[in-house]
This record gives structure tokens, sequence and C-alpha cells, in this order.
């Protein structure tokens, strides 16, 4: 499982949008790339926006490390799992980031960082230059240090 981290809390409702647009993209083109994917923010914004609930850290935080908890228990069991970082503007800022980083640590999951994906539409669309790198990224890695060119 690939828990797939976001920038989201912005005063501007519609940075909110865009991130959420984003996060959702990125999601999609990790799943077309047979990833099982959890994203909180896409997972997340519906509730937040219709169900009158913030976006704040301190109100998801306790959903979130039991995700990435769940992450670490399927490592154990060899299912390939990872904290992954969709780097949008703010992400180097982002509470959230910076506090799913830190139990991602704590649980020794490993983290990755993810170009935003560009030109992927809802009905399908390119893969990014950013997405490509971050496959072969993941290929390299699963690969035996002896098969590595």
């Amino acid at each position: 499982m690939i828990y797939l981290a976001s920038p989201y809390s912005h005063e501007d409702a519609d940075v909110r949008e865009y991130r959420y647009v984003q996060a959702c993209k990125a999601a999609a083109a990790l799943i077309r790339q047979g990833g099982v994917v959890f994203c909180p923010i896409a997972h997340s914004h519906g509730i937040a926006v219709h169900g009158g609930i913030g976006g704040e850290w301190d109100i998801w935080k306790e959903m979130d490390e039991h995700f990435l908890k769940l992450c670490n228990l399927m490592s154990l069991v060899g299912v390939c799992s990872s904290l992954v970082i969709l780097t949008l503007e703010g992400y180097d800022r982002s509470e959230g980031i910076k506090a799913e980083v830190k139990i991602a640590q704590r649980y020794h999951i490993p983290i990755e960082y993810m170009e935003p994906v560009d030109g992927i539409e809802s009905q399908g669309g390119s893969d990014s230059q950013g997405l490509r790198r971050w496959v072969q990224t993941m290929a390299d890695r699963e690969r035996p240090e002896d098969q590595h060119p």
C-alpha cells in the first residue's frame, strides 16, 4: 500500500481545491501503475467540505496515523508500502506532512517523493515525467542489487 501525502491546508479555498485535484491526479497515476493507494486528501476532502469538518492536521492526525500503521503492518507480510510525498508547493512547510514523515520514520516506512502529475485527464491521459521517474525509482529499489545497470 502506498500512502500518498500532499499539502492541503490553506486559507484560500481555491488553493485547497487545487491541492485536492492534484492529489487525485497523482493517486490515479499511481493506481494506473498498479499501486494500491491511500491518499488522505483524496479520500477526506469530500468529507471535510460536505461534512463541515475542517481540513487542519489536528482533526485528521489520529486517522492518518492509523493508516500509516496499517502501511507498516502490510510491509511485514511482504506487501510493498511507502510514504510518497507529492511535491506540490508548500509540501516542505506542511505541518501534516512533517508529522506523517515522523510517523513513517518511527515505523521504518520508506519515504519517496513524487513530482506533480501533469496532463492527466479524468478519463485517461499521459503520464508525466515525474511519474515515470518515480516508477523507475520504485522498480530500481525492488530489483536485487546485482541487477542494477
